[in-house]
């Protein structure tokens, strides 16, 4: 995820230091240029290469070509050795063809459980703060001061966000993903009280883009972290559709001062830093802590105290 974001984040770049450049042209050959050619190479050669995840296949009586695909992300990620004790399995071989197991049917309504959906409104304030902030900065480049210059710094700045992103591997999701929404809050409610077409505004502006570049890529993570696999897709559609919200709202912010945007982007920021602590790190983090703290049923009886000798 963070390779391809990279990718889009220098393209965006060359994009932004082009458009002084190809501003002149007709808006149709601009068009084509950068949105028909990449998407004609993406159908050639991109989505050829993609293949199918593993627990597809293995769904689909494809065992073979399911365990391919594992040697070949465990070889990509140095694991080769890890990746030969697995094993897949079909699902749904007990029942009928397209008949739902009663199984299946309560793991999908665990979705409505009181914990699950705390965590789905926790992680859709995070996409909408996401889509709201991330967006937002975008449109608002042109208010800060040049809007090309600015349009290629925060793609530059993109770039090197979602390089620290890797941290959340050593200090956990939770952490960076928390700190990055409060960082970010902070630096753009700052930004409120700087002039506009300062260095000072814009150079705040673009350490609040890259903590939201953090916390952009750390919350699909949580999606998956965070939710067992039956949850999981009912929750990412949750989230998305209050993500896109969030971008809807943005095209209105480049019509605001910074002065104004700029605090409103911060404070949804502080709100979802506040939320991720709501989410668990892991799946299944908060029954383990309980279950630690139940006494064990190996444990020692304690003594029995004989009053009479006593």
């Amino acid at each position: 995820m963070v390779a391809f974001n990279i990718t889009f984040s220098l393209v965006a770049a060359v994009m932004a230091l082009s458009c002084k450049m190809t501003k002149s042209l007709d808006w149709r050959l601009d068009f084509l240029f950068w949105s028909a050619v990449p998407l004609v190479v993406a159908i050639l050669f991109g989505i050829p290469r993609a293949g199918e995840s593993p627990s597809f296949l293995a769904n689909r009586g494809r065992l073979e070509e399911a365990m391919s695909q594992v040697a070949a992300i465990a070889k990509a990620n140095g694991v080769e050795e890890s990746a030969r004790g697995i094993s897949l399995t079909v699902e749904g071989q007990e029942g009928k063809e397209g008949e739902v197991s009663k199984e299946d049917e309560q793991d999908s309504s665990l979705l409505f459980s009181v914990p699950m959906m705390c965590r789905v409104g926790a992680l859709a304030t995070c996409f909408f703060a996401c889509g709201f902030g991330y967006y937002g900065l975008t449109y608002s480049a042109g208010n800060m001061s040049d809007v090309y210059l600015n349009s290629a710094l925060m793609s530059f700045t993109d770039i090197l966000g979602y390089i620290v992103t890797l941290s959340a591997d050593s200090y956990g999701r939770k952490v960076v993903q928390s700190t990055a929404f409060g960082f970010a809050g902070v630096v753009l409610v700052i930004c409120g009280f700087l002039q506009q077409g300062s260095w000072g505004l814009v150079a705040l502006a673009m350490v609040g883009r890259l903590a939201l570049d953090v916390s952009y890529t750390t919350i699909f993570v949580s999606v998956v972290s965070s939710f067992p696999v039956s949850c999981r897709t009912g929750a990412l559609v949750a989230c998305q559709l209050f993500g896109r919200v969030g971008t809807l709202f943005a095209p209105f912010c480049g019509t605001l001062r910074a002065s104004i945007s700029c605090p409103a982007f911060g404070v949804v920021c502080l709100i979802s830093g506040l939320a991720t602590l709501v989410v668990p790190e892991q799946h299944g983090e908060e029954e383990q802590e309980e279950e630690e703290q139940l006494p064990s049923s190996q444990d020692p009886p304690p003594p029995v105290v004989d009053e009479e000798n006593s």
